[in-house]
């Protein structure tokens, strides 16, 4: 993955645009840019004109801890809280560096100051992705259910707030224990989870809310409704890339405004943080 450095005074152009009247998230997945000063002193000067209020950043133990803890702790001064994000759909047939990845943690929450912590950890585990998934469930289900109980474990030990990306249409998935479907299994063990209502439109996106949302009024929980900005091929509808910056904040905003009054409506996850920061007009 290549190292790019974002120009600082394009980043503060951008405050210009829409403000959005709702907590803000964003997923980071190029984290190997966290060892560059300047592009973590642009990152962070994006965030702020954005009002962003969580950052889900990649795990890559091959990033010093130094490094991590120099980003992080730019970040929680800012109000700015960060969670561990880590995922592999192949967890769920227990294969790829899930143990790994948790020791990982470990050993960072253990060393790192106290300003300088994680705060929470943000799984991405998409089992849905597989061809068979539909043919397959229980056996993919089963495996799911083991690795969202693996890494609340995890996160109870550490005292880490522990959340989960789902699919909008997490309802329609039952789990192999219970009664329940999906979304109410995990929302019940975690403290929140982050659905992906991708559409290019604030309608399109509230289109897809109910459910979510629902699920948050049965369980007591708080949900994410998110929408992404990064290229994706054959489903232009499902992303604002090619709507310019603002357009895309506007959009944003009109979603926060008609959500306002939910009280299960945690905020809007934008995925993912670089390719927003990139959008036409953004002044990058």
């Amino acid at each position: 993955m290549s190292r790019f450095i974002l120009p600082a005074a394009a980043l503060i152009a951008s405050a210009s645009c829409a403000s959005v009247s709702a907590p803000l998230a964003s997923w980071f997945w190029k984290t190997n840019m966290i060892t560059n000063s300047a592009n973590v002193s642009n990152i962070l000067a994006f965030a702020e004109a954005q009002g962003l209020t969580h950052v889900y950043a990649q795990i890559d133990s091959s990033i010093s801890n130094a490094d991590w803890e120099s980003f992080i702790k730019k970040f929680n001064a800012s109000g700015i809280i960060v969670d561990a994000l880590l995922g592999n759909a192949n967890w769920v047939l227990d294969a790829g560096d899930l143990e790994a990845e948790l020791q990982w943690i470990k050993q960072y929450q253990n060393t790192a100051s106290a300003d300088s912590k994680f705060t929470g950890i943000h799984m991405d585990v998409e089992p849905w992705d597989f061809a068979d998934f539909t043919s397959n469930e229980a056996k993919y289900v089963n495996g799911w259910q083991s690795v969202v109980d693996k890494i609340a474990g995890v996160g109870q030990v550490l005292g880490m707030p522990v959340a989960a990306d789902l699919p909008f249409w997490c309802n329609t998935i039952n789990s192999t224990t219970t009664s329940q479907t999906m979304d109410i299994w995990i929302l019940d063990r975690l403290g929140s989870a982050n659905f992906m209502t991708y559409r290019n439109t604030s309608a399109g996106i509230e289109s897809l809310a109910s459910p979510p949302l629902q699920a948050g009024e049965k369980t007591g929980k708080k949900v994410w409704l998110g929408a992404e900005t990064g290229e994706v091929a054959g489903a232009a509808e499902t992303s604002f890339y090619g709507q310019t910056f603002e357009a895309t904040n506007g959009a944003l905003a009109a979603l926060a405004k008609a959500e306002s009054s939910n009280a299960h409506f945690a905020g809007i996850a934008v995925d993912d943080l670089t390719s927003w920061m990139v959008m036409p007009g953004s002044g990058y």
